[in-house]
């Protein structure tokens, strides 16, 4: 049994996207030499035998992903230093976010940030590939529109459910759950056009709160 709550929101898989006309953005305190270790609140997420997603350690022993991801009624797996069973505990079909109950091992949950990204800001995806592999891809952020965060930082299948980072004065803080990749189709080939649309953080604070509150419908 988990809670959930649906709105009307329209979630947008592929669209493309223009960054023409934007000011830069001041490169100071970007952590560009931020080492990969940084990133350990990212987990994998197995979903079945061949098909794995993300997920972000929020807190002690809860794990945020993103809902279209996650199968019905079929086991799910957080992949740490061993593998956890993991029980979803809340949807929001809506900001398509989901969080899980799994063992984070005492890893330390990442600060969601309170600030608003600026244009042409770096920011970092962080997820596992279809492979399996951390992937870490830097970028800019372009602007925030209906389907989310859109950012230059490139994702991959499998790194749906991942986290969009800023970091400031070697802060790093939680901008939003990575939840696709722009695309067009060419000659009948789906193109990742290195482009990707986030969760944004105002969404996530707004789900767990509710989850917190115990103001989520149960099913």
């Amino acid at each position: 049994m988990y809670k959930a709550v649906t709105s009307h929101f329209l979630l947008v898989i592929a669209a493309l996207i223009s960054a023409n006309s934007l000011r830069t953005y001041a490169d100071i305190n970007d952590c560009s030499n931020l080492s990969i270790d940084a990133f350990d609140s990212v987990i994998s997420i197995s979903i079945s035998e061949n098909n794995n997603a993300s997920g972000v350690i929020v807190g002690h022993n809860q794990v945020l992903t993103v809902a279209h991801a996650l199968p019905i009624n079929s086991p799910v797996t957080a992949k740490l230093s061993s593998d956890h069973a993991a029980s979803i505990i809340a949807v929001h079909e809506g900001y398509d976010l989901a969080l899980l109950s799994t063992d984070t091992e005492g890893r330390l949950p990442i600060k969601l940030t309170d600030a608003e990204l600026a244009k042409q800001q770096a920011v970092w995806a962080v997820g596992f590939n279809h492979k399996k592999q951390k992937v870490v891809s830097k970028g800019q952020f372009l602007k925030t529109s209906y389907n989310g965060l859109l950012s230059t930082a490139r994702v991959e299948p499998g790194q749906s459910g991942g986290a969009l980072f800023q970091c400031t004065a070697d802060e790093v803080s939680l901008s939003g759950i990575l939840q696709s990749f722009v695309a067009s189709y060419e000659n009948g080939n789906l193109i990742n056009k290195g482009r990707s649309s986030s969760v944004p953080a105002t969404a996530i604070q707004q789900f767990l709160k509710a989850f917190q509150a115990n103001t989520l419908a149960k099913h």
